[in-house]
Order: C-alpha cells, then structure tokens, then sequence
C-alpha cells in the first residue's frame, strides 16, 4: 500500500503508462527503491551500462555531457532518466548529477526482471527476447524511444548551443536556480559571526554559571544577601545586552535553510525569519533571561546576588549552543567535528558546572575555608575518592555531603557510561570479529583440518585484526553503505589497479567502470599459492597491497624458478579471462602479506556481454603477438616497471614491514620505557646524588638509539602512498615525515638539553644528577608514541610466530598505563613536598607538606648534602606510589594525603584526582570491550536459542518439535558455535572455503559423475558453492518421489536408506547420496534418514546449472550425459532391486540384525549419567576446598587432624579422578560420543591429564609425616593449588548440569555475574591470607599492620576477619582506611591489591554489568527507533493517516504478540530438514487432503513444503478476490479469515484450510457446484472432558470446511450457512462436527468428533448431536438446528472462485503458484526417455540474450545516431 503511493510517479514513464493493468503497476511500484543522493553526486555516468530507471521525487540533478561545459538540462521533482536504458540495454547517453540533496526511486534491472517473470507479465515475453526488449512490438516501448529521440534532440541542441557560444548567458540564467536578492542587511547561513558568537554564547552561559554560585556563597559567607558593585556586574550587563542584541538579530537579520520542494533554499524574509525564532523554544528561554529582575535593587547602593538566578536558565541553552557550533564550523569553516568530540565538550562543560556549583555550597558552609580546599574535597566526593582529609562536623555539612555523594555517584556513573559510549567497538552480531574467528578455530578442530589450511585462515583473521581493525570491507560495503554509494568507494579503491592495467587500455569508460565494481577482495598471507600447479586459474589478480612473484619450474630439476617480481598496482594472470587454461602457464606465490582483488572468467564474460563493443577486445588479446602498437605499449610499460625497481634496488630504504625496522620499534619502546621511568625518579629522590658513569653511558645510549631512529624515520624508512605504491624517495621520505607531525617530536626529544649543566650545573634543591635528569625530561616527548610502538611490536611477534592472546594483553595494557601514570604521579607528588622541605629548612612551623607529616624528609635539609640512603629512597617512593595507586583507583585510604596547608599539593591532588576519574573510565570502557567480546558468541547463540524457543511457544509447536530444535541448537553449538554451516563458510574468503572443505569432500568429488572428469577449477569452484547441514538422529535428507534438486556428500555420521514402506535396506556412511537422481533428473527413488548425527555438504542443482552456465560447460555437460548415463541407470537399477527384493520378510530381519549399533563398554560411564552428575559437582566443591583452605594454612600456620584427614580424602578423590578420566569416563568431543577406553583415555592424556597428574603430587603428605605443621605444610600443598587453573572449566561444568538435568536455565548473563562474583570473593580471601601472611612475618621485625593495629594477641578468626575486612574494602575501592597500613611491604602489596580491585572488580563488575544492560535493552531501542524512523517517514511522505494508523498497529503485534519474532527468519536458522519438518506439522495433512494435489505422490508433497513461505495478512488484506487472478495459494494457520462467494454467502475458514482459486477450482471440479443450501444454528454445548478452553466447531461437507467462532461460554447461537452437494436420492446430506478447544499459546485440543443426517424434509427442530472422542467415548452433546434447502436459480453458484478477507493479523503459508508449475514441469521432464531433454534450459537462455543482443546492437546505434545527427565532435 505504501509504494501504491508512487504510482503517480510511475505511470509518467511511457512503459508504465496508464493503460497498463494495476496488478502491473503495482508490481513495479513495489520494485522501486528509495535513494538518497548527496550534492555533487553522479546518479547514472555517460558510456555506461547500468540499465536503472531514476525517477527524481525530490531535489535538483544536472544534465550532462562529455566534451560540453556546462549543464544541458536538469531534472526536477517527477522527472524521469534511464527508462530506455532498461527497456534496451544500452549505455547511458548522459551522466547525470546532483545539485542539492536528491530523493529518487530507483527501479533496478534485477528488481525489473522479477517483475517481469511474475505470471501476470507472461504476455511481455520478457526472457524470450533475451532480457531486453528490443525486438518487442509493445506500444509503451515505441513510446519510449519516441521520447527518448526527442529528449535526446534537445540535449544535443543545447549542447550545440553551448559549444557554439550562441546566447549561453541567456541559457544559463533561464537554467540557473533564481534567488532572492534583497537590498536589506542579512546575516547568511554560512557567515563566520555564527562561529564566533557560538563560542561567545558558551563563554557567556558559563560566566553566568560560575559567576552566580560563586556570589551566592561569598554573600552567605559574610552573612549578608547583598553585596556593594563592582567590576564584575559590569561584565555580567555587557553579557545581558550582548544577549539582547542577539534576540533583536535572530529575529531580523539571521537568514536561515529551509528544505523546500526538494530543493534548499535561503529565507531572507523578515517576517518569515522573526516568525520562525518566536515559535522556537529558544526564545523563550532567551525572554525570560533577560528579564531584569536585579533591577529590584538598582535604588540601592547594595546588589542582591539572588536576583541574578534567573540567568541560570541558560545553561539548558549549552547542548544547542554546542550543536550550532559543530553545525557552523562545517558550514563556515569547512571544520568536521564529530559526535565523541561534541559530547567531550558537553561532558566537561558540565562536569566543571558540578564540580563549581558543590564546591560553592561547601564553602558556603565552611566558614574560613580556602576556594582552592572546597574544590578539593568537591572533586574527593564526586570522584567517590573520599579521602576523608575533610568531612563534614555538623548536621547541615552532613547532609550535604550525602546530596553532593550521592549526586557524585550518578555523575561518576554518567562519565563512566559516555566515555566507555566511546570507546566500546564490540558488536553484538555474526559480522564480530572474535565470534567469526571462534566459530572457524572450532569448524578447523573438529574437522581435522591440515595445519597448512588452518594456519592460512588464522592468518588471514589476523590481517583483518591487524590491517583492517577486525572490519570487512566486503560486509561494510554490502550492508553498511548504499549500493550506489558502494559503487563510488569500489571505484575509489580499486582505480588505480585497474587504470595501470594494459589489458584494459583501449576500452570504453563504462566497461571500466563496471570492471572496478566487479571485482572481489582476497586476502593471502606470506608464502601463499595463489595459483598452483594443480588447479587452472579462473580469474585475473590485482596486487593491492603485498609483493606476489611469478615463477615457473626448472625443466631440469623442476625446482621453482622466479621470472617476475610484482607489487602494489600489478596485476597477472589475463589470459584466462579469454580463454580456459588446461594448466597455468606459471606459478604464483606470495612473497609477504597480500591484499589482492579478483575478477572471475564468468563475470568478465557477463561484462562483455553488456558492453557488445568492447568484444573487439578478444580479437586484440588474440592477435597481441603481432599487433605492433600493443608491443610498443607493453615493452614501454615494462620499461618503465624495470626503471622503478631498478631505482628501487639502488636506493638505500627500509621496508615498513621488514623485520628490522619491527624489531627496531621494539628497541625504541624499550628506550622510552626507561627515560619514562628513570628520569622522572631520580629528579625526584636521588637527592645529593653525583653524576655517575653508569648513568651516563645508559642516557647516551639512549640518546644514540633516538638519534639513529630520527635519521632512520627521516631518509631511509619507505612508506606506502595513497594508491600502495612503495615510496623510497629520500626526499619523498622526508616530506611524509614532516606531515606526519612527528618530527617535532623527534627533533625536540633528541635536542642535548643537558649541556645547560655546564652553566647551571645545580639548581637547588637540585644537586647535580637531579639538574641532569631534570634537563634531559625532553626525551620523554617520545611517550607521545607509545601506542604505535606497542602496536608495531606487537605486530612483529605475531609475524615470528608469538602469539600473544588479545584480551589479557588489554589487561596487561591497562596494568601498565596504571603503573606508569602512578610512578609519574609519585614522583611529582614526592618533588612538591620536597620542594616545600627544602624552601622552609628548619623552621618546623612552615613545613607543611605530606612527606614531613610522615616522617620521610629531615627537618633541615641542605644542598649540597649528604645523599639520602637508598633505604630512605626506597621509603619515599614507595608512599608516594601508594597515595597515587590510592588516588588512581579511587581507593582513597586517606591515611597519606596533602596537606590542607598546601596549595601547591592541594591543587596538584586535585588535577590527579581527575586524571584518576579519567583513568578509571578508560579501564571500565576496555574491560567492557574485552567482556562484550568475550561473550559475543554465547550472547548470539543464547539469543538465537531463546527466538526458537519463542517462536514454537507462540506457534504451539508439539513437544516433539520443540525438543528436536532444542537437540539441534545444542548440536549446532556443539558443532560450530552455534553458527549454521552455511553461514559460517562465509566467514571467510571463497578460496579459503575451498581449503577447508577440499580435504572432507575432495575424496567423494573425484568420484561422482561428470565432476571426475572436469578440470580443477571447475571443481575447484563447485566446491566454493557447497552448503554445510547438520542432520539429527531421524531427520530425512530426501524422502521416496520428492524432487532430486541436491547432490549429498556425507561426510560424518551414517544414514539409512528406506522404502516408501519406510524398510531400511541399507545403512551408509562417509558417501555421496542422491546422484543418480541428481543427474538423471528425476525424482528421488528411496528416502533417506540419518541414523544418528550427521554432517553432509550439499550442492544444489540450481547451484550446479549456474556454474555449469558461468564455465560455459552446459553443452559439454549434456553430450556427457547423453554418452554415460548408463552409469547412473546401473546404480539406479541397482537400488531398485533391492527394494524389490524386501518383499520377504526374511530379508527385511537380515537387515535388521545387521544394523550398526553403538556400544558401549562395560564399567565405562556416560557422560550425562546420574553418577557423573554428581561426581561432577563433588569435584567443583573439591575444588573450592582447596582453593580456599591452602591460603589459610599458609598464612595462619594451622594444620590439625581433621584438617589432615579432610585434605587426605579430597586428594584421595582428586586422585580416583585421574583414573576414571583415564578409563572410565566417557567423553563428547566435537559433538561426538567417545566411550572406548582407549579413546577418551587418549584425549585426557593430550590436554588435561599433565596438569592433573601434578596437582595430586602428595607433597604435603610427605611434609606431614617428616614432622612439618607450619606454613611449610601449606606450601606444599602448592602443587594442589595449581588446581585452580581448572576453575573456570569446573563452573561452566556445574552450570550446564544445571541447565541440562533441572529445568533451571543459567542465562549467559547470570553466568557471567555469577563467575566475577566468585572470582572477587576469591581473591578478596587470598589477598586477605597474603595481607595476614606480611603482618604476621613482619611484626618480629618492625611495626606492622597487626601491631599498630593492636590484633597480635586476638585469635587467628578475628584477625582473618580484619584482614578480610582490609582486603574487601580494597579490592572494591571503597577505601575506608581503618585498617593501618604501615610497612613497605603492606604498602607495595596494598597497591598491588588496589591495581587488582581497579580493573576485576569496580571496573570488571560495572563492565559485566554494562554489557548485560546493553544487550537487554537492544530490542527495546531497536522497537523504538523503529517506530520513531516509520513516524518521521510517514510525516515526510504524507502517507495517509489510515495507512499510517495500519503500519503502527502491525508494529504493535510485531512487538507485543509476536514478541519480534520474524517467521521467515527462524525457519532459515533450522537446518533443511528440521524447517520441512515444522512447515509439514502445519501443512503436510492441508496439501495432501487438498484435491488440487491428488495426482502427485508425498515426496512430490515434500518438495512443494520446501517452497514455502511464511505469511502474515494484516487485517482487511484479501488473498483472493472473484475475478482476478490468484498467483498463490496459502494454508492458513491461525487468526480470522472469512470467505465469500459470488452470491455473497460468508464463511469462516478453518485452520489448515487451503486458499485460493485453484484450490477451490479443483474441488469443483471434483466435487461439483454445490446444489443445496445448508445452514446449522449452533444452540449450546455440554462436555464431560473439557480442558477449561474456548470451544468452537469445524464442520465439514466432503472437502468444504467451516468453523463457527471461538466461544468463551458453552451458549453459542451462531449460525453457519455453508452451500454443498447432495447426490443421494432421498436428498439426505451427512456432515460431520469436530470440536476443538482454544488455549492461548498452546495446541488446539480435539474433543471429539460427531455427525448429523440432514434432508429437505428437516424443519429445523432442535437436534443433539453426541460428540465423541478418538476411542469412541461419548464426551458431550452439541444442541443444534439444521436445513437443508435446494439452491434457487439467484442462489446457485456458477464460479468456484471466492473473495478471502482477514478479519485480523493471520498467519498463513504461501505457496506460489509458480513453484508448482516448475515442479510439475520437472516431474512432466523426468518421465522422458531422452536424459538431455530433461535439463533446464538455463543456458540456452542465455545464449538467446547474446544472440539477441548482438543483432540489436547495430539497430540500437541507428536509432542513437538518427536522434543525435550531430558532428562526431560531440
């Protein structure tokens, strides 16, 4: 209904006339796409083949022509382009290009022909004139090349005009867009006042903002509302009449866009510009700013601050304010700025607006407290340090502490929410990178795929990773951009490759245009075969990026001899586009990694066939020996190839991705490390220090290594250009640096700032190694690197073969920015109080500053002086790295903190406390990234298994079905992580899909027919097309007479073949089934079932015919057939005797007792038996035994009997358990059972038994007997321990126990919450038995945390208690600090304990937690963007309000009924098999009873299920109308569809029934016209087994249905009027009643069935009908009355046909009538004797388009020429 509203549009083509039917124009209007063209854009290029009609529905394009200036016309809203391009398939005659934005419907050619093929359009004969229509006689197509000569005369009549100079001012200005011009003063859309005033108006608000509060506390501070004036009312007036200036603007100068008939358009009207700024909601804000309420006070000599309030309202003016400034920089300044950025500003505006307005209120409150200390502790709040340095003392500051805390909290959780908004790239979808990568590690495991072909695609994921970012450009450019976006950036990317290509040179622009986007991406790693000695190429390679060499074998020795050398923009192997290669006449291998594009043999043949005049091009390759013109060329080209590389090879270059220069980086990112750490610690401590040579000699090497690195970077290291051409230009180099912005960096890191010592050798404090260190800080200018560094280091390991693994490198990242920022910060931190130290030496008053209140620096320093003790050193270090780690994490103890007194370390504490926020943010935004992609493929399987299971509770799917999709989902998972087959073949390249399938299917291709005696790469191709199904236990492959259309290849798992009986006569494996049907083209003659869990590859016969078509192999294929079919009839003959042969009985038993049986052997237990379950989960408490008791006994130093014997009998069980893993234990591996003992045995042995065999080393046993009860005997118990490794595979254990055996389903989600939870409870109790272990150990020593904190003579449960309550608030970053922490080993291991509970637990917790919403609330923002997008849609088209009201209410279903479950969608995810299943149990029984299908037999049945389709009829939509064609046939399903026919008689259909002409066509036709009316008035109901449902009543009349409404009571009083035949002689007519019971969301229920006897002489006296149920059973009565009336002459019926109506949402199955017709058609051709006649005729079909084409061809030129008749010039 919506595209109908482009009929209008349509119909102003001459094709699409108004003459045509309106089934056809609707058809076509329901083609047409929608596109949206940016200005400047190209829609259709001259000389080119694109064959799209363009209807222009909103703004501006430009006519244009080669070789012509300017403009020749333009098209307007309702325009037309492109409509004879379609009809003939010729090459554009113009390009055409946009001037504003455009809106156009687009009809392609595809979408043409579907319209075309549909059975209405039979009459055009569109496919048997070759796709085209130029030998057509239609009118619309003499129409359309009338219109088209006559617009083409104008074209060239203007472009005459133009050429020739004759009144081209005159014709431009007639096609020049008119503007206003206006003597008033205007302010235009793109002005730069814009920007300024933008950055002026945020200033401004934030003035206010700061200004207010700030006044506001001072006043109440000094106990006084008003304050006298001064300089700063001055500002805030010159603001109030800035801001009034710019209301008098905006509502008279300030022109502004407007977006008007397609077209944008400048309003300089006064009235209109001061009407749209009143209706703004900006002006009112502005008004009610502006009111002057401080005036109240301007008769006093005081200003009353509270007035000025009213200003605050403003600041709800920022985010527009911040939107007109990213708009005005791009429209003004040409300045893109982008959303992050824009919410950075916003984030920190408001950030500053908090931290000014809390810190204003506290010192409000604080009488005689700094600004600078009420900052500090508004930054310790929000930031949720809390230091607790300054609390609050009374009840006021109290509860503002909680507002401002708890306000603190909601802002930290925004900050977190948009800074981790940034930074998290994981997408939650199959294009993933990770889940791609996991599904294909698991397909290459199970499949035992050879380590050459597995170690290819783990290269090629990680290029993708590493080149690519994880990105496909082939997914980017085919669901993320536009088609005819794509086009341009396919064009942009492969133009270089293409235009260096000699091969192409003298062709027209179009066919090159159309070689660029058609050419496809491949990815090869070093040392690849592109093209090999066994497998002829079918396709011509580009080299985009890598170097590739040509060789060919030694005649000699056959070894590999390199001819050719190629790089970027090179390309090779031509010469079998032209021609089939029966081998290659070289070799091709990678020499690096490779990026090269491809273009296949059948699609440059395609793109001859388009462009008929490029065909010239075959006779120039033919003739290329002897064409003198193309050897000039090509030895010029090689010329010109041979001087580069020559050139290259004498210039000295490194190669960016040479080994050197990677390891090189990693010498760099070593140096950088140390100036990093080195520099800033010995400026800070190393007090009283000399310069020592050791020193000296490192810093110089370092500086050496930086020098050798400038030089490096700036004359020898090559780079690639824009179009990856290796530069190695010197000066080229150079200038690459100079724009990269990184010489600066480099010049100034490397500049000997130091020799400045030799006039300031100290500068005291400083003594000589600090005045060094301090001037040789430039070279930590280099940090600016880092990331690139470590990204290029860890690129080189992965080319060495390390493989470091992604996520715990994140982690590790993350440790190390931590670290280091904490390092720098101690340093800092150290250096101001020592500064303070130093500058008040002696005088104990005006020492304020940390490091004296901890007692680390003398009370009189001197410089020079005695050099501190490296002991001291080590001391002050270590508190300032903690008090760091404290503020970094946001632990904030508060035990060492600034000193109030201090400015200079207030405002320090208060920058690192941002910093720390900062820090924190980042952390929780990568471990989001880490967590989200961890769970990316349980997310997507746990949402694809809980959309099945959805679907069958809505569609009341038997327990059966829903059982057999739960075993196929976990067979799926099991297999490939959930993907199916077909899908996750696609994660990769097609040539490395042919690698991991060739090794399971070569073995069986080389033995089936035609294909064994075909080339390698037609096979090689054939392989690239096959489908990967899983197949349960007793699912059916094919079944006996259903369509042979697929070719099986069985590669695991076994299958038994049956009769139509449903006998098994043969059980197969490891085979190919369905051959002989597959190429004789007949029906299948068995069915066939899988025994047990199968894998098989498919190759579909449409499939097969396509490739036959593209290789040109359709006539050779048929003389094979013709001359060896009598190999498939011997093998079909074969088959069929056996089946003859079941006839006995006997041999019926033979087979049966020959059949396979998995046995299991004795003793070994399954792995899903009741022993192993609780066996299972004893060990998961085992393990947590252990992981929890070892600490203890360590720490605590206990060990008793019970203790003994406890750890006895869990190692004796741990023991018992290696054993039974050994022989007892079966095991799934790759979803396949293994119970031989030697087997899974084998299995242990290679992964976990290692590990294992160590942990029950019985080492604390022995300790025990030697005498040992200390800690040593809980060391030990070490070897135990390493258990925990294992930890994670044991919980994911237990938890599929819990799924499997309960009906407690363990949602990823709380899988996820359940394991950080354990994990955190974990190590808060090892960091507590660590923390206990120091104290302990220390307290003989020194004070620690257990002497100063008085516990050394408590029992071990409350001190284990303390330093539980220690760790816990540590590792949570709460941070109460009551707990001392005083030596410096507690303080470096409560730093480790910070860095630890900063990235698991707050940022690890808030990242699960983060993930979870997210993925929750997907569906509920995809549902609301959706139906936002349909509003703002239907307002711009001006969609009818009942179709906008239809639309919102089929969402609402969507949404709230079928809970956004999409049919279609989840019957694709089924496998083949399990989808016909489903469709059967709806179907099966509807067709088969259906009397249109009588003369075709169930397989033949089976076929037709395959075809369909799932339907949802809105309410008011007919499916059928009397008198005009039905193209479909539906089963219903469920909902409400009434029937009328043509004398108006209504019905209600019954589910199951079929609708559709031909349906009641054939039962007519059977049956004939119905002759009696009969009509049954249901009374009332009464049954004895009701089940609580609604009851309702089918009756049935031979094979007419209808069922009565659905009652809620058992008192019907309806009535059923239905028309039957009577053919008995006493005019007695039998029907039958079946009562059902309808429950929501579950199978509607048989109660039973009955029966009544009608005549002419029946009075319509009540009746009661008995029911009863499937045993004969009496189950209740039905009171009814029923006539039986002869038809009248008005009443009787002389059509079958009738008008189906759906009363509300239905569901349906479509069955096009078309997919019958071609399964008739194949059961019509598999009866003929001659084998080739039975082939579909596809290639023919496309022979008739060349042929057809090439005759055209020079008809198609006269006409151009006849409308032209211009000078070969133009």
């Amino acid at each position: 209904e919506l595209a109908e509203s482009n009929i209008q549009l349509l119909t102003k083509v001459p094709f699409f006339n108004e003459n045509r039917s309106d089934t056809f124009l609707s058809l076509a209007a329901s083609a047409l796409k929608r596109r949206v063209y940016t200005p400047g854009s190209f829609i259709i290029h001259q000389a080119e083949m694109q064959r799209e009609l363009i209807i222009i529905k909103t703004g501006k394009a430009d006519i244009l022509l080669e070789g012509v200036p300017d403009a020749v016309g333009s098209l307007l809203p309702g325009d037309f382009i492109g409509d004879y391009q379609l009809l003939f398939g010729t090459v554009n005659q113009v390009s055409v290009r946009t001037v504003d934005y455009t809106e156009a419907l687009v009809l392609t050619f595809a979408e043409f022909k579907q319209v075309m093929s549909h059975p209405h359009n039979d009459e055009f004969a569109f496919a048997k004139l070759g796709g085209t229509f130029r030998q057509s006689h239609d009118d619309g197509c003499i129409e359309t090349i009338y219109e088209t000569k006559e617009s083409l005369k104008k074209i060239m009549s203007t472009a005459n005009t133009i050429l020739g100079g004759k009144s081209r001012s005159k014709l431009m200005d007639m096609m020049a867009e008119h503007e206003i011009v206006t003597k008033e003063f205007r302010i235009l859309p793109n002005s730069k006042v814009h920007v300024y005033w933008d950055v002026f108006s945020i200033a401004s608000i934030l003035y206010y903002s700061i200004d207010a509060p700030i006044r506001i506390a001072s006043s109440y501070r000094a106990s006084a509302l008003a304050s006298s004036y001064d300089y700063g009312f001055i500002v805030g007036y010159c603001i109030d009449a800035m801001f009034i200036v710019d209301m008098i603007l905006r509502a008279s100068v300030y022109a502004y866009s407007s977006y008007e008939h397609g077209r944008t358009i400048i309003v300089t009207n006064k009235s209109q510009i001061r009407q749209k700024y009143l209706s703004s909601g900006k002006f009112k804000i502005d008004l009610l700013a502006i009111v002057p309420f401080d005036l109240i006070a301007a008769g006093t000599s005081s200003y009353h601050s509270l007035f000025r309030l009213s200003k605050l309202i403003r600041v709800s003016q920022i985010p527009l304010a911040a939107s007109n400034l990213q708009n005005h920089l791009d429209a003004c300044l040409h300045i893109k700025t982008t959303e992050t950025q824009r919410s950075v500003l916003l984030m920190l505006m408001y950030s500053l607006l908090l931290i000014v307005w809390s810190s204003a209120g506290w010192n409000a409150l604080r009488q005689g407290e700094s600004g600078v200390i009420s900052v500090y502790w508004a930054l310790t709040t929000l930031s949720t340090v809390g230091y607790g340095d300054v609390t609050p003392e009374d009840f006021v500051e109290t509860v503002y502490a909680l507002i401002v805390g708890a306000v603190g909290a909601v802002f930290t959780a925004a900050v977190v929410a948009n800074v981790t908004s940034f930074f998290h790239d994981a997408e939650l979808s199959e294009h993933n990178y990770e889940h791609q990568m996991n599904c294909i590690k698991r397909y290459v495991e199970r499949h035992k795929i050879s380590h050459d072909s597995s170690q290819r695609v783990l290269e090629y994921f990680d290029y993708v990773e590493q080149e690519q970012d994880g990105l496909s450009e082939s997914v980017i450019l085919r669901e993320a951009i536009p088609d005819h976006l794509a086009s341009n950036v396919l064009i942009h990317i492969t133009q270089p490759m293409v235009e260096a290509c000699d091969f192409f040179a003298d062709c027209e622009i179009g066919f090159i245009r159309k070689i660029m986007t058609s050419l496809e991406q491949v990815f090869f790693g070093a040392q690849c075969m592109v093209m090999n000695k066994h497998v002829p190429s079918n396709s011509m390679y580009f080299i985009k990026k890598g170097l590739v060499h040509l060789m060919k074998a030694d005649e000699e020795d056959e070894s590999l001899k390199v001819i050719r050398k190629l790089d970027a923009n090179d390309c090779f192997a031509e010469g079998c586009l032209v021609e089939y290669w029966e081998k290659n006449p070289f070799l091709a291998q990678t020499a690096s990694e490779c990026e090269l594009w491809t273009l296949k043999r059948s699609v440059f043949q395609q793109i001859l066939v388009e462009f008929p005049r490029s065909r010239t091009l075959l006779k120039q390759i033919n003739t290329k020996q002897n064409d003198e013109q193309y050897r000039r060329r090509a030895s010029v080209h090689d010329a010109l190839k041979a001087a580069e590389r020559a050139k290259r090879n004498a210039t000295r270059y490194i190669h960016p991705h040479s080994l050197f220069i990677q390891g090189w980086f990693g010498v760099i990112l070593g140096v950088t490390l140390y100036s990093m750490i080195v520099l800033p610690f010995r400026v800070a401590f190393l007090e009283n220090y000399e310069i020592s040579p050791a020193w000296v000699f490192f810093d110089y090497f370092g500086d050496c290594i930086f020098l050798v690195d400038f030089v490096f970077r700036a004359n020898f290291e090559a780079f690639f250009d824009e179009n990856n051409n290796l530069v190695v230009d010197h000066k080229a180099i150079w200038q690459h640096f100079v724009k990269s912005g990184k010489v600066k960096w480099h010049i100034l890191s490397i500049m000997p700032l130091e020799v400045l010592t030799l006039a300031f050798p100290t500068l005291c404090p400083l003594w000589r190694l600090q005045t060094w260190s301090l001037f040789r800080l430039n070279k930590l200018l280099r940090v600016i690197e880092m990331p690139s560094l470590i990204r290029s280091v860890e690129s080189s390991l992965a080319k060495v073969g390390v493989k470091v693994p992604k996520n715990p490198l994140k982690v590790v990242k993350l440790l190390l920015v931590i670290l280091l920022l904490a390092h720098i910060n101690a340093c800092v931190f150290f250096a101001i109080a020592n500064f303070n130290q130093h500058a008040n030496s002696g005088d104990l008053n005006a020492q304020h500053n940390w490091a004296n209140a901890e007692g680390l620096v003398g009370s009189s320093p001197t410089c020079p002086g005695e050099a501190v003790p490296l002991e001291m050193v080590g001391q002050q270090y270590t508190a300032g790295l903690y008090w760091a780690m404290a503020t970094i994490s946001t632990a904030g103890y508060g035990d060492i903190t600034a000193d109030l007194n201090s400015l200079q370390e207030i405002l320090y504490s208060t920058l690192i406390l941002i910093v720390g926020m900062l820090v924190y943010t980042l952390v929780i935004a990568s471990l989001e990234d880490i967590v989200a992609q961890l769970d990316v493929t349980s997310s997507l399987y746990k949402i694809k298994t809980d959309r099945a299971n959805t679907y069958a509770q809505i569609q009341c799917l038997p327990e059966s079905l829903k059982g057999k999709i739960g075993a196929y989902n976990d067979q799926l998972w099991r297999s490939h992580l959930g993907v199916k087959g077909d899908k996750l073949l696609k994660y990769v390249s097609p040539a490395l899909k042919s690698e991991l399938i060739v090794d399971a299917t070569m073995p069986y291709l080389e033995k089936v027919f035609f294909l064994k005696d075909c080339n390698a790469d037609f096979v090689h191709c054939i392989m690239q097309c096959l489908e990967l199904e899983i197949y349960l236990s007793d699912d059916y492959l094919f079944r006996e007479g259903e369509r042979g259309d697929a070719l099986h290849i069985l590669v695991s798992g076994s299958v038994d073949l049956l009769t139509s009986q449903g006998v098994k006569f043969k059980t197969v494996s490891y085979c190919t089934l369905g051959e002989t049907s597959f190429f004789l083209f007949e029906p299948q003659i068995c069915s066939a079932k899988a025994a047990d869990s199968c894998e098989v590859f498919q190759l579909r016969m449409a499939t097969f015919l396509n490739v036959l078509d593209d290789y040109q192999l359709s006539s050779q294929f048929r003389e094979y057939l013709a001359s060896h079919h009598s190999s498939l009839q011997e093998a079909k003959a074969s088959i069929e005797n056996t089946i003859t042969n079941l006839s006995s009985s006997k041999m019926v038993k033979f087979f049966d007792a020959n059949d396979d049986i998995v046995k299991v052997p004795k003793g070994v237990i399954l792995p899903d038996s009741n022993f192993r379950v609780v066996w299972d989960i004893t060990l998961f408490w085992g393990l947590l035994y252990l992981i929890t008791s070892i600490p203890l006994q360590i720490s605590f130093a206990g060990i008793g009997m019970v203790n003994l014997i406890i750890d006895l009998f869990v190692d004796a069980f741990f023991l018992l358990d290696v054993y039974c893993r050994l022989r007892k234990f079966a095991v799934v591996k790759n979803g396949y059972l293994v119970s031989r003992p030697n087997d899974f045995g084998k299995l242990y042995r290679e992964t976990d038994f290692h590990l294992d065999l160590v942990c029950v080393f019985p080492a604390s046993i022995l300790a025990f007997a030697f005498g040992v009860r200390n800690q040593y005997y809980g060391i030990c118990r070490l070897f135990q321990f390493l258990r925990v490794l294992s930890f994670v595979k044991y919980l994911e254990g237990v938890t599929e126990i819990l799924s499997t055996k309960t009906r407690f389903t363990v949602t990823t989600a709380t899988l996820r919450l359940t394991q950080i939870f354990m994990i955190i409870l974990i190590l808060t109790h090892w960091f507590s038995c660590a923390f206990h272990f120091i104290g302990d150990q220390g307290a003989e020593f020194d004070d620690t945390w257990i002497i100063v904190d008085e516990m050394q003579h408590e029992s071990r449960g409350r001190r284990y208690l303390r330093s539980f309550y220690w760790s816990l608030y540590t590792i949570t970053t709460i941070g109460y600090g009551s707990v001392p922490v005083i030596s410096i080993h507690e303080r470096l291991f409560s730093m480790l304990a910070m860095a630890v509970g900063a990235v698991i637990c707050d940022a690890g917790l808030t990242a699960v937690l983060a993930s979870i919403l997210q993925n929750k609330d997907k569906q509920a923002g995809t549902n609301n963007r959706r139906i936002q997008c349909t509003k703002l849609f239907m307002a711009t088209n001006d969609v009818d309000e009942r179709l906008q009201s239809k639309i919102l209410e089929y969402f609402a279903y969507a949404d709230d009924e079928m809970r956004n479950i999409d049919e279609t969608d989840i019957l694709n995810d089924f496998s083949s098999s399990l989808r016909s299943e489903v469709l059967s149990h709806f179907s099966f029984d509807s067709l088969r009873d259906c009397t249109y299908f009588d003369d075709i037999s169930d397989g033949a049945i089976f076929s037709l299920i395959k075809n369909l389709e799932p339907y949802l009829a809105v309410t008011g939509e007919k499916l059928s109308v009397i008198g005009e064609p039905c193209y479909d046939l539906y089963v219903f399903q469920k909902g409400s569809v009434r029937t009328k026919d043509a004398t108006g008689a209504i019905a209600n259909v019954a589910e199951g029934d079929i609708i559709g002409h031909l349906a009641t066509q054939a039962k007519s036709h059977r049956e004939g016209l119905p002759t009696h009316s009969l009509e049954i008035n249901l009374i009332s109901a009464n049954f004895s087994k009701s089940k609580n449902g609604n009851p309702y009543v089918i009756v049935k009349n031979g094979r007419y249905r209808c069922r009565s409404l659905i009652k809620s009571t058992r008192n019907w009083m309806e009535t059923i009027d239905m028309k039957v035949k009577v053919e008995n002689a006493d005019n007695s007519h039998k029907t039958e009643l079946i009562v059902k019971e309808w429950r929501k969301r579950q199978n509607h229920v048989v109660v039973g069935y009955g029966e009544i006897i009608v005549t002419e002489s029946s009075l319509g006296d009540v009746m009661v009908c008995p029911i009863h149920d499937d045993r004969g059973r009496n189950v209740g009565t039905i009171e009814l009355r029923a006539k039986l009336c002869r038809l009248s002459a008005s009443d009787a019926l002389t059509s079958h046909e009738m008008t189906s109506t759906a009363l509300s949402f239905s569901h349906l199955y479509r069955l096009p009538i078309s997919a019958d017709k071609e399964l008739r058609k194949y059961l019509d051709l598999s009866r003929r004797s001659n084998f080739v006649e039975r082939i579909p005729q596809i290639g023919e079909g496309i022979e008739v388009e060349k042929d057809s084409t090439d005759a055209a061809v020079d008809w198609d030129l006269s006409i151009e020429r006849e409308g032209l008749g211009l000078s070969n010039n133009v």
